[in-house]
């Protein structure tokens, strides 16, 4: 009877020690932080045919979240004035 307990117990235990590690590397840089950036005056290349000048361009965790003249820019986020460099 006691056996019985000790499979029961190593059947429960067992998934939680094989879920408590990380079994593979992470490739690139390992950042959980949110990455939130706006970059202004910005002349922006959309495509090879277009080119918006002093345009904003707005990314959230490596992710093009707007492009445009008139975006608007969330409050608490990093700004870079990019003084017309391009992008």
């Amino acid at each position: 009877m006691l056996k019985k307990y000790y499979i029961l117990l190593l059947v429960l235990i067992i998934p939680f020690l094989s879920h408590s590690q990380e079994g593979f590397p992470v490739n690139g840089v390992n950042d959980v932080r949110e990455n939130h950036y706006a970059f202004i005056n910005a002349n922006i290349i959309i495509d090879y045919k277009t080119k918006l000048e002093n345009g904003i361009l707005v990314i959230k965790n490596g992710m093009i979240i707007s492009v445009g003249k008139d975006v608007p820019i969330p409050e608490g986020i990093r700004v870079f004035d990019l003084q017309g460099n391009y992008v």
